[in-house]
This record gives structure tokens, C-alpha cells and sequence, in this order.
């Protein structure tokens, strides 16, 4: 119960805080318990707190049941050594999920964006398809239609649209439809938003460069056009509500920097780069040594031209 508990505070009020405080008594009852123990490590992963996730996510292996809890606490591992650029070891990790549990697409997904990361792309590629035919297996087998599957629903859809890039009408469709089951069901609407964001933006490319659909219609493309940037702005200004309102609600909590990290990706996004730095400036002022924020705000910096302050927040 204790540790059911903690998972609603880190789940549904990203008060992490709380979270451990009710991990730690549900271990005090029972040192072995694998949920404890994997919620735990992996609220300690969401506070990039990586190397004293490892050694929970380890005690949590050694206490599950089954073959499928083990995978889910070695991911967990794989994902702590990705997190701290150890990518070799993340790829041996990830492989061991998978001989674990060969149906846990995100170890597929994973392990194509570290080798792209050190330029195996051949490789990356091999792990795309992978990935793309598990999570298609899934979609065909659930419709995507429970809540742990929602997920699964977001990232096929990233998948399919950063390795596919949708030439044909028919994928953008298909796409932008499992981003909206993403955001009807997933508790925190922010990435989800900032992910069609990104969508639109390409997809808005295509058409202005006449690489979509090959229109011969010019007053369809034209309408095409309007509904990408309408619904561009919609998503921009609603992923930025969720977040001035997530702000709001955490009044200060240390655990804000991630929001305000995660509006300064929807400025960067849109060119607005001073209001990056200013919502960037917010996060390091909570937590002064927040990589994320360093390296996003060197990246604005360096939009704007400021090339002397962008050395510095890259070094």
C-alpha cells in the first residue's frame, strides 16, 4: 500500500519528495519488495539522481518474480548508463531486456538512438525497423487501449515520424492520430504537445516545399497549410498553459525546473530564444547544476548569435 502510494504522488503530483518518504516506509516493512524498490530507483532516475538509481534498480532484479519484472529493473539500469554517456554498457543492457522479454519495444527504441548518438547508423537503422515492428505488433494486438500501452502509442508515433519522416498522406494521418490517443490519455500533457509541435513543423515544411502529397491542387494545399498551422499554434499555446499551470500548482518545488526546462523547448522550437533563456535562467536559479538547462540555453544562445555565451554554457 505504501508503495502504491508514493507511485500517485510521483505519478499524478510529481511531488517526488513524498514519493520517496512513502517508498522508504514500504521498505522498512519489507526490504525485498521489488515495487518499492523499482518506483523508488526510478523516482531517483526522474531526479537524475542515476548513480543511487543503479543499486535499486539491481536489489529490484534480484527481487522479482518473473522474467518481466526483471527486464522492466534491468531497463531501468540500461536507461541510468545512457543517461550518464556510458553507451556501451546502456547497449549491453538494453540487449539483456530484450533476451529477457522480447516484446520491450522501448529496449529496441533505445538502443537505435545510442548507436545513431556514436554514428553506427547502420546499426541505428537495424534497430529502427525493430523497434517500428514491435510497436506496430502492439498496436495490432492491444489498439493501444490500456493505460500502460499509452506510451507505447506516444513513442510509435516519435518512431514513425523521425525515421519514416511521412512521405505519403497516409502515414501523416496515421500518426497525427496516435498523438491524439497520447493526449487524450496520458496524465502529463506537455511532452506530448511539444512532440506535435515538432510534427507540425515538419509536416508544415513539406507542404510550403511542395514535398507532400504531390498537390495539384493549390487550393487544397493551401487549406492543408492553414489546418498544420492552426493546429501548430493550438498545441504551442496549450502545451504552454499545462505548464504555467504545473508551475503554478508547484509553487517553487524543486521538481519546477523541469517544467520550466520543458517551456523553454516549446520557445526554442518557435525561435523564441530570449524567453528561453529567461525560463532556462528560472531552472538554474532552482538547481544551479541542471545539465539539461545548460545545454539547451548554450543553444539559444547560439541562435541568437551570442557565440561567447554559448561556449560558455556548453563547456
Amino acid at each position: 500500500i505504501y508503495a502504491d502510494i508514493g507511485q500517485v504522488y510521483y505519478w499524478y503530483d510529481d511531488d517526488f519528495v513524498k514519493a520517496l518518504a512513502y517508498f522508504d516506509y514500504a521498505l522498512k516493512y519489507d526490504s525485498a519488495s521489488y515495487h518499492a524498490l523499482r518506483r523508488k530507483a526510478l523516482t531517483l532516475e526522474l531526479l537524475e539522481e542515476y548513480d543511487t538509481a543503479i543499486p535499486l534498480y539491481d536489489a529490484a532484479f534480484n527481487a522479482a518474480k518473473d522474467d518481466k519484472e526483471r527486464a522492466d529493473a534491468k531497463f531501468g539500469i540500461g536507461v541510468c548508463q545512457d543517461r550518464t554517456t556510458r553507451f556501451t554498457e546502456a547497449i549491453d543492457t538494453y540487449h539483456q531486456v530484450i533476451r529477457l522479454d522480447d516484446s520491450f519495444v522501448y529496449a529496441a527504441h533505445n538502443i537505435a538512438i545510442v548507436e545513431s548518438t556514436l554514428g553506427n547508423y547502420d546499426a541505428s537503422t537495424r534497430e529502427w525497423v525493430n523497434a517500428m515492428g514491435l510497436y506496430h505488433k502492439e498496436y495490432v494486438r492491444t489498439g493501444f487501449r490500456k493505460r500502460e500501452d499509452v506510451y507505447k502509442c506516444y513513442y510509435y508515433a516519435n518512431v514513425l515520424f523521425l525515421f519514416k519522416r511521412g512521405n505519403v498522406e497516409n502515414d501523416f494521418e496515421f500518426i497525427e492520430s496516435l498523438y491524439q490517443l497520447s493526449l487524450d490519455r496520458l496524465p502529463d500533457k506537455s511532452f506530448v504537445l511539444l512532440a506535435m509541435c515538432r510534427f507540425y513543423i515538419e509536416k508544415r515544411r513539406l507542404i510550403t516545399e511542395k514535398e507532400l502529397f504531390n498537390y495539384q491542387d493549390e487550393q487544397k494545399r493551401q487549406k492543408c497549410l492553414e489546418d498544420t498551422r492552426y493546429k501548430l499554434t493550438h498545441c504551442f499555446r496549450k502545451g504552454i498553459e499545462s505548464l504555467d499551470k504545473a508551475i503554478k500548482e508547484k509553487n517553487g518545488h524543486p521538481t519546477v525546473k523541469f517544467d520550466y526546462s520543458r517551456k523553454a523547448e516549446y520557445c526554442l522550437l518557435l525561435g523564441q530564444y530570449e524567453n528561453a533563456i529567461q525560463q532556462l535562467t528560472l531552472a538554474l536559479n532552482i538547481d544551479d547544476e541542471f545539465g539539461k538547462a545548460f545545454e539547451s540555453i548554450a543553444i539559444a544562445y547560439y541562435k541568437l548569435h551570442n557565440f561567447d555565451d554559448a561556449i560558455k554554457y556548453f563547456k
